[in-house]
């Protein structure tokens, strides 16, 4: 059942949600009027629950060894503006904007990069020269540490292709290749930090998501949320996965390891089975109308205690749904460095 639920012009956004055995969940939804989605102060804001950052640090953000850092990123998703504005902010495809590796295993560094995002919003804008609508903005955690010698192999690759082009163009005494091989090295930094978002080094999470048609609106989604968290706890056990609550649906991350030991009971591929479940679970559901069901091949989520909006202009705080799953067994243990 809801406890005291918000409205928004599309139906129900916000409230608690209250389980069959009493235990409750924050949605972390919160109207704002569409006016506002721009924000009025002058500063970016991502962060509006360091607490919920922080329990996700303990449990689920990896402890990185010597040849490994974290990735996330600043990204802007076109998709939540509408034709004009695309045009007006001259936005493209969805993009990351500011791309951050973090080195250490101490949470008051780990959370201090996070918020040197939160910058003056004309210290960042898009190709037209203007600052980036609050509403587009998200900040997308990578799920699994990165490995530095994977990147370092990749960017050695990198090299060769530039040094390769630009002797080519110089061969054939084309300006024109010049300035693109010229271009491309001058990108080149920028190509290598990409390299970060999917040199992954051992996979601690497998990423699966649900997106509805109408996001996370109405009770329903929440219910199909609790018979998943029901069905997951039998297949993996508690402290082997998370619920995470977004504004376009959920995101299901799983320990691979627990994967691992599900697939070798079922004699069978676990991914194909999780997505079954997740699937006949929606099925017959009024308002849970699936637009995408997928296991999550980039592991990106946006990370939970930040805010995100949906296309209407509704901020959600982004969540962790099963914490209670969660015991101090499972806090990662930390790495020496």
């Amino acid at each position: 059942m809801l406890e005291e639920p918000g409205k928004s012009r599309d139906g129900w956004n916000g409230g608690t949600f209250k389980r069959e055995d009493g235990t409750s969940v924050d949605m972390g939804f919160h109207t704002i009027p569409l006016d506002n989605a721009y924000g009025t102060s002058p500063v970016y804001t991502f962060i509006d629950s360091p607490e919920e950052i922080y329990r996700f640090w303990l449990y689920a953000v990896p402890r990185v060894e010597k040849d490994q850092v974290l990735f996330f990123s600043v990204s802007a998703r076109n998709k939540l503006l509408s034709v004009k504005e695309r045009e007006v902010f001259e936005l493209g495809r969805s993009e990351m904007i500011e791309k951050t590796i973090i080195r250490t295993n101490d949470f008051p560094r780990f959370l201090a990069k996070i918020r040197s995002k939160e910058m003056n919003r004309w210290g960042l804008l898009t190709k037209a020269g203007v600052p980036y609508p609050d509403r587009c903005l998200r900040i997308y955690w990578n799920l699994n540490a990165t490995s530095v010698r994977k990147v370092i192999a990749e960017q050695r690759q990198l090299v060769a292709e530039c040094n390769d082009e630009l002797l080519n163009a110089a061969l054939k005494g084309s300006p024109e290749a010049l300035d693109v091989a010229y271009h491309k090295i001058r990108r080149l930094f920028d190509a290598t930090l990409g390299l970060y978002a999917r040199a992954s080094s051992e996979k601690l999470w497998t990423d699966y998501e649900v997106d509805f048609e109408r996001g996370m609106y109405n009770q329903e989604s929440y219910e199909y949320a609790d018979s998943i968290r029901k069905m997951f706890l039998e297949f993996f056990g508690k402290g082997n996965f998370l619920i995470l609550s977004s504004p376009g649906g959920l995101h299901f991350p799983i320990k691979t390891v627990a994967l691992r030991e599900f697939a070798s009971v079922i004699k069978a591929d676990p991914s194909k089975r999780v997505l079954a479940e997740l699937a006949r679970a929606a099925a017959g559901k009024k308002f849970l109308s699936i637009r995408e069901l997928n296991r999550n091949s980039n592991d990106m989520v946006i990370l939970p205690g930040t805010i995100a909006f949906n296309a209407e202009g509704a901020k959600q705080v982004v969540r962790v749904l099963n914490w209670d799953d969660f015991s101090k067994q499972d806090i990662l243990k930390p790495v020496p460095t």
